[in-house]
C-alpha cells in the first residue's frame, strides 16, 4: 500500500478501530520509553506494519524513564518511515538539527535488537553532535496522520495518556540511532522495564495543576533563587504551569529559560518524583540538571526574581524552603556528591 494510502487509511481509523487492533494484537511489550507497544498481525497495510501505542500518564512516564536510565537517549531517528495518528490525548514531539562536532553535548549510538531477549543495545559510533535547533511539535487526536521520515531525530513524551496508531516501513540497512546527552560508553543496554508502575499520586492529577522545579547541582553546588512575590523563600528554578503549557516538562522548559535564560531539553535533566502542593490543589515535579549545563556568568533575567545564588550542597538544607522542595532536596543530598560532567 501507498504512504498516501496508508495515512488515509490511519486517519479514518476511530477509537472503536483501535481497541479492536489491542484486543487482536500478536505480541505486547513495554518500550524502554516508557509505552507500551502492542504489534498488529494485520496484513492489509503491506509492506507497512501496524502498531498501537499506549501512552501512560506523564509523571508516569518520566518516572519509568528514570528507572530505566532512558532519560539522556530520548532523541533517536529510526531506521524505518513512520507514520501515525493520535487517536486519543496528546503527545509532545521535539524534532532536532544535530550535525557533527568534536565539542559536541550529544555522543551517537547506533541500535539493535539483543536476540531472543526484549532488549535493545545501544553501539558507540565514536561521533560527537551538536544541536542546532529544536521544533516542537504538537500531536492530537484531532489533527490527522502525520509522517517521521527514516534517519529523523526526533523525541515524543506524553502530556497526557494518550493511545496512538503507528505504521512502519522498514528500508533494507536503514540503522536505528539515538543521540544520546554527555553519555560515552563502548555501548548501553536497554531493557525493557516492568511493565507495572505503581505511582498513587497520579491518580489526583485529573485537574491539570501542576508546577515545575529543577535543581541545577554542579561541583557540589545548587543553584536557587528568591522571586520578588515570595523573597523569604528559597527555591530551585521553575514555577507553575501557564496557558499554553501541554505537561510538566514543557512547564519545565519554559520557566527555565524565563528565569535563567537557558534553553533545556528533556534529555538534560532527571526525573526526582512529584509531591503534593504546599499550597493549593496539584502536585510539584521535581527535576536535577548535573554538570556545567549552567554558564556560572549567566545574567538572570531579574523581572521577578529578588536573587540568585550557587550554595554549597552542606548549606541548602538550613535555608527556609517549601516542604516539598526541602522533601525533593533530601533526595538529592541522599543521592549527590560533587557533580562532574561526562564527557
Amino acid at each position: 500500500m501507498h504512504e498516501a494510502d496508508v495515512a488515509d487509511w490511519l486517519s479514518s481509523c476511530t477509537v472503536r478501530d483501535a481497541r479492536a487492533l489491542l484486543e487482536g494484537a500478536e505480541r505486547s511489550y513495554r518500550h524502554p520509553y516508557g509505552f507500551i507497544v502492542h504489534r498488529s498481525a494485520l496484513l492489509e497495510l503491506a509492506p507497512w506494519n501496524l502498531r498501537v501505542h499506549v501512552w501512560p500518564s506523564p509523571l508516569d512516564c518520566y518516572e519509568m524513564l528514570r528507572r530505566n536510565g532512558t532519560e539522556p537517549q530520548l532523541i533517536h531517528a529510526h531506521g524505518w518511515d513512520l507514520l501515525s495518528v493520535v487517536m486519543d490525548g496528546e503527545l509532545e514531539e521535539r524534532a532536532y538539527e544535530l550535525r557533527i562536532d568534536h565539542d559536541g553535548d550529544y555522543v551517537r549510538y547506533s541500535t539493535s535488537a539483543k536476540p531472543g531477549q526484549k532488549a535493545s543495545l545501544l553501539h558507540l559510533s565514536g561521533e560527537k553532535l551538536v544541536m542546532d535547533a529544536v521544533e516542537k511539535r504538537v500531536r492530537r487526536y484531532d489533527m490527522g496522520a502525520y509522517s517521521i521520515p527514516a534517519g529523523t531525530y526526533h523525541s515524543t513524551l506524553p502530556a497526557a495518556q494518550s493511545i496512538s496508531l503507528v505504521a512502519t516501513r522498514q528500508f533494507p540497512g536503514q540503522v536505528s540511532e539515538v543521540a544520546a546527552f554527555r553519555t560515552v560508553r563502548d555501548h548501553i543496554e536497554n531493557p525493557s522495564p516492568s511493565p507495572s508502575v505503581d505511582i498513587s499520586l497520579l491518580e489526583g492529577e485529573g485537574d491539570h495543576v501542576w508546577s515545575s522545579f529543577v535543581f541545577f547541582v554542579d561541583a557540589g553546588r545548587a543553584l536557587l533563587l528568591r522571586t520578588t512575590a515570595r523573597p523569604h523563600q528559597w527555591h530551585p528554578v521553575g514555577g507553575r504551569r501557564a496557558a499554553g503549557d501541554a505537561s510538566p516538562v514543557d512547564t519545565l522548559m519554559r520557566e527555565v529559560y524565563e528565569e535563567v535564560g537557558a534553553r533545556l531539553d528533556p534529555t538534560m535533566v532527571k526525573w526526582m518524583g512529584a509531591r503534593r502542593a504546599d499550597e493549593g490543589d496539584g502536585v510539584v515535579c521535581f527535576w536535577k540538571a548535573e554538570g556545567d549545563i549552567l554558564s556560572q556568568s549567566l545574567e538572570f533575567p531579574r523581572d521577578e526574581i529578588e536573587e540568585t545564588r550557587w550554595w554549597d550542597l552542606a548549606e541548602v538544607a538550613s535555608l527556609p524552603m517549601y516542604g516539598a522542595s526541602v522533601d525533593a532536596l533530601q533526595g538529592l543530598l541522599n543521592s549527590s556528591g560533587p557533580s562532574r560532567s561526562e564527557r
